[in-house]
């Protein structure tokens, strides 16, 4: 493949803040695509660097965003082939292996990710159609190189997302609840005092009778302006589409943290706070968020940003809790926008076991979403509910933190527990069902009961484990790997609730899910069925 030398600013943005800068590296060609085709590919070309044996690494790229998670159309989701040698020197050192990506040919932005087991090493970077970069990921250091004419574009993703998350640490938490509740609860209390804990950093505690979300405006004022300053320093990386879409995404985050404060506020009863937080909070939603914001933006930009369409479900919440009413309504009431439709799609996906009716529900939105994009995959999501849908991303880790997937127990009914430390709803299925039915499947070769904790810390997990009251060593115990709730499997399978049953028939589809009885004989049953159906097709 001819190849052309490209003098580029290269930025490196590492895990702990260092930055290092690279010129001439040599990239490929990006390839022709024919004049038939609708779009252009996104190509990364890039390499891995590790003292030790390198894993395998492998992509995804997602077309849609919808609430809360990248659940929409996934355009690829794959093991890539690496290979030895240095991308650009020709050398073959044994610590480095090269690989290309080549996406399908697209319209819109994506969103692009690459990943090892247990861990994410590029995390939802935004690329559009025609971009070619270089990417470097060195595991000695834990650092990312960005090259290539669209490396600067990555680049300058890598340092905002890192002074986002500086910014975190850098203002005060704050907690908008009763004082008295927080310090008669146990765990509250403990929260409060770890968060105090961390250096620089303090927590502060709204309560009846006082207006904390004007001092909350301040914070998040203060903090989109050093955003959009630091943003302002990229402008000539990104096209005018882009950094609109940019600027958009900062503002919106901004609104969508002030919101959920409001809606917090608006949790307080008026009889007991006449005067105080939700009054306060009633009287700023109303002045400032009657109307959901545009910010004056094309809708085509709108809909491809990500934290837009988190805040359009945010504002129907806090709409919904000011005026006592409905927050699908709400989203319904809005103008048809692409946004729109993906906020309402994925509010009923991520909360789809907690809605009543929800399959009527989805039946009922499809009457208000226009995309036809959008009604296919909440018409996927439906149908991989059902019994015979197929499972996705079933990727958890065991106590030693290796890999497990669905083909480690291919051949089996698996019967998944999903639980959380601290739940007294997941102590008490433990000691009155899946204590049973671990004990009575213990020896079965057909049935592996399998038990995922939602925690997000590691250590948290394994000290619950260790306790004997969640679980036992007749299961497989598997942890989300820090993803807690936000873990792609549980958010394509609208596990919010814990504990939360699912079963799997022996060729990994669903056999049931959710809305299982708890009593240890109506569940012995079900899965001696699921034992015996194994022409199961879908419904």
């Amino acid at each position: 493949m001819k190849k052309r030398m490209i003098f580029f600013f290269l930025g490196l943005v590492c895990l702990m803040g260092r930055v290092e800068i690279v010129v001439g590296q040599e990239v490929a060609a990006h390839p022709k695509v024919s004049s038939k085709t609708e779009g252009a590919p996104v190509v990364v070309y890039g390499e891995i660097v590790s003292f030790g044996p390198i894993e395998e690494l492998s992509v995804k790229a997602y077309l849609d965003y919808y609430y809360d998670a990248f659940v929409g159309t996934g355009i690829v989701n794959e093991p890539l082939a690496l290979e030895k040698g240095n991308i650009y020197l020709g050398q073959v050192p044994a610590n480095t292996r090269s690989f290309t990506w080549v996406s399908p040919p697209v319209v819109d932005p994506i969103f692009v990710s690459f990943f090892q087991p247990g861990r994410t090493l590029m995390d939802n970077y935004f690329m559009s159609p025609g971009d070619t970069a270089y990417v470097k990921i060195n595991m000695p250091s834990l650092t990312l190189n960005f090259g290539g004419p669209a490396g600067k574009k990555l680049f300058a993703q890598s340092y905002l997302k890192a002074y986002k998350g500086n910014q975190i640490l850098d203002h005060p938490l704050s907690l908008i609840t009763d004082r008295e509740q927080v310090y008669a609860d146990e765990f509250q209390l403990k929260n409060f005092e770890n968060a105090n804990a961390v250096p620089h950093r303090e927590s502060r505690i709204f309560s009846p009778g006082t207006e904390p979300i004007g001092e909350v405006v301040k914070i998040e004022e203060s903090k989109l302006r050093g955003l959009l300053e630091e943003l302002s320093r990229f402008e000539e990386v990104f096209s005018a589409s882009e950094f609109k879409a940019m600027e958009v995404a900062a503002t919106a985050e901004r609104d969508l943290r002030i919101l959920a404060k409001i809606e917090l506020a608006l949790q307080f009863n008026t009889e007991t706070d006449p005067s105080g937080i939700r009054g306060h909070a009633l009287s700023y939603f109303n002045s400032r968020y009657g109307a959901l914001p545009d910010y004056g933006v094309e809708e085509s930009i709108l809909g491809v940003v990500p934290a837009y369409i988190d805040l359009i479900v945010q504002w129907s919440r806090t709409s919904a809790k000011a005026e006592s009413g409905e927050a699908i309504k709400s989203l319904y009431s809005l103008p048809p926008s692409i946004a729109r439709d993906k906020a309402i799609a994925g509010r009923l996906i991520r909360f789809f076991n907690s809605i009543a009716s929800a399959e009527e529900e989805i039946q009922r939105a499809s009457m208000h979403v226009e995309s036809e994009r959008v009604l296919r995959d909440l018409d996927a999501f439906v149908t991989n509910r059902k019994a015979g849908g197929a499972v996705m991303d079933f990727e958890f880790v065991d106590e030693k933190g290796s890999l497990v997937t669905w083909k480690d127990f291919e051949g089996k009914v698996v019967v998944l527990d999903f639980w959380i430390s601290g739940c007294s709803a997941c102590l008490g299925f433990y000691k009155n069902t899946l204590s049973h039915i671990q004990e009575e499947f213990a020896d079965n070769p057909d049935v592996e009961v399998v038990t995922v904790s939602v925690d997000k810390n590691r250590n948290t997990w394994l000290k619950s484990l260790s306790t004997g009251k969640y679980t036992s060593s007749d299961a497989v115990n598997l942890h989300t790997d820090g993803y807690g709730g936000r873990h792609p499997f549980l958010i394509k399978n609208a596990i919010s609730g814990y504990p939360f049953i699912l079963i799997l028939d022996a060729q990994g589809r669903v056999f049931r899910s959710g809305k299982i009885s708890y009593d240890p004989e109506d569940m012995k049953k079900l899965i001696m069925e699921a034992v015996n159906n194994k022409s199961l097709t879908l419904k």
